[in-house]
């Protein structure tokens, strides 16, 4: 055998070494990608908006409150006189009176209570007889008129708004148990309630307007 490398046989430079593995077919199925975000978080606008309602609330509770701490708490003071008049005092008069206010606390839970008669020294037939109490009353107009029908068991004709006077206030005209004509007033706001029961030459306007003023002198607030 020849040893001239021009005529020796062609070798395969691969031989022995791994199989080469042909490329895969490319694939006809289509191609998903997912991207994924990052989730915001929420808690911050949660707060924000609880945040806001709680001030709502607290605003609004102040609103509500702020006519109510004007008139409650209160209690009752009657000197000799008040709003012109003049207190009548005898046996009889002052236990009645007395009976009255061991009513308002055991019947209404008033906080304060006033029974009194008073008269006009100018004209003594002008009598009132003055009901007063103290206690919460959170909607005083809607329980103006049961006020009145509470202290008077007679029917009240003619019932008029006197709410110009400045407090909530009615009057109307009624008959005692005698039959005797006479014209009952009524207040109420959010601290005191209060009617008096007019005997003699009243006018109704006469009669709310004293009213009004006995309540401006035997209240005090606070």
């Amino acid at each position: 055998m020849s040893d001239d490398p021009t005529t020796r046989a062609p070798v395969d430079p691969w031989i022995g070494s791994a199989p080469v593995t042909p490329p895969p077919e490319p694939s006809t199925e289509p191609y998903v990608m997912l991207v994924v975000r990052p989730r915001r978080r929420r808690w911050p606008w949660v707060l924000a908006v609880l945040a806001s309602i709680g001030l709502v609330c607290v605003v609004g509770a102040i609103v509500f409150w702020i006519p109510i701490a004007r008139e409650y708490p209160a209690h009752l003071e009657l000197g000799e006189t008040a709003a012109g008049l003049d207190r009548i005092h005898d046996a009889e008069i002052d236990a009645a009176a007395d009976e009255l206010v061991v009513r308002m606390f055991r019947e209404f839970d008033a906080d304060d209570g006033l029974a009194a008669v008073l008269e006009d020294p100018g004209a003594p037939q002008r009598r009132v007889i003055l009901l007063a109490a103290t206690k919460l009353f959170l909607n005083p107009a809607q329980e103006l008129e049961k006020a009145i029908g509470d202290v008077w068991e007679q029917p009240v004709t003619d019932v008029t708004d006197y709410h110009r006077l400045g407090p909530l206030l009615k009057c109307g005209n009624t008959v005692d148990d005698q039959a005797q004509a006479v014209i009952v007033c009524a207040w109420l706001d959010h601290g005191s309630v209060g009617a008096g029961i007019f005997y003699g030459d009243w006018t109704m306007d006469d009669a709310a307007t004293t009213l009004r003023d006995l309540r401006a002198a035997v209240v005090r607030r606070g």
